[in-house]
């Protein structure tokens, strides 16, 4: 028995060097924004189809409420939302292109046409104001605009978020970025002009094969106290293989 003691650490130690170590961690450079905007460009072309069962959960001074939900995206150009009762009737249902979006109501009538920046969606009042596009934020695939100019510095913040500011004539934008997933935890934005905030928020990240996608998400105007939440039980990407089901 004593001789068999020094054999076992020896494997015991070669274990530990072998599954032990740490991918190098990561280190912001000046071409980092753009390894981030390919590497999510790339990683988003291969998610074809999303579906999510969820509840939605709205909060405006004209309504709020809570309801299940299933939301399927056809990425980039086309997604659904299917709102329910809790015994699993049907509430309505949003469609939504990318420059529009229609929603209709339980018997399946046509209630409203417009874009996405309007105010005044009967499901998501005002909500939706900001630059960036509501098909992504459904799934948590945003990506930095095609024109991204800026500089990741070291300077972390919220355990580890790296934040990437963006200023245009009109918006003053901040992208914080979770390294240990390879995704975007946070975006914010504030207009120039009227002062108004929009903050979108993904936590609760899952693992669906080589991806990562948040099960939460909330969209937040703090000074209009409006707020879209959306919480997954289950996802499911390219649902023609049923292997990448939660």
């Amino acid at each position: 028995m004593r001789r068999s003691i020094p054999v076992l650490l020896i494997a015991l130690y070669s274990l530990n060097a072998c599954v032990g170590s740490k991918p190098p961690a990561f280190q912001p450079t000046e071409q980092s924004p753009f390894q981030i905007y390919h590497t999510l460009d790339r990683a988003y072309r291969q998610v074809s189809s999303f579906h999510g069962e969820a509840t939605i959960t709205i909060d405006t001074p004209e309504q709020s409420g809570q309801v299940k939900g299933q939301i399927d995206v056809h990425s980039p150009q086309k997604a659904e939302i299917l709102l329910q009762t809790p015994f699993g009737g049907v509430v309505g249902r949003l469609e939504i292109r990318r420059h529009y979006l229609m929603f209709y109501d339980a018997d399946d009538h046509l209630q409203y046409i417009g874009s996405p920046d309007d105010t005044g969606i009967p499901a998501l009042p005002e909500l939706f104001t900001g630059q960036q596009e509501l098909i992504p934020i459904l799934t948590g695939m945003i990506n930095l605009p095609d024109n991204f100019q800026s500089t990741l510095t070291s300077d972390s913040l919220n355990n580890g978020m790296y934040v990437l500011h963006f200023s245009s004539d009109s918006t003053h934008s901040a992208y914080e970025y979770n390294p240990a997933v390879g995704m975007f935890a946070k975006y914010s934005e504030t207009n120039n002009i009227t002062g108004q905030q929009t903050k979108i928020l993904f936590d609760k990240f899952t693992r669906v094969n080589d991806f990562h996608f948040p099960r939460t998400i909330k969209v937040v105007q703090p000074e209009q106290k409006r707020l879209l939440s959306i919480y997954y039980h289950s996802i499911t990407i390219n649902r023609e293989d049923q292997a990448n089901a939660l």
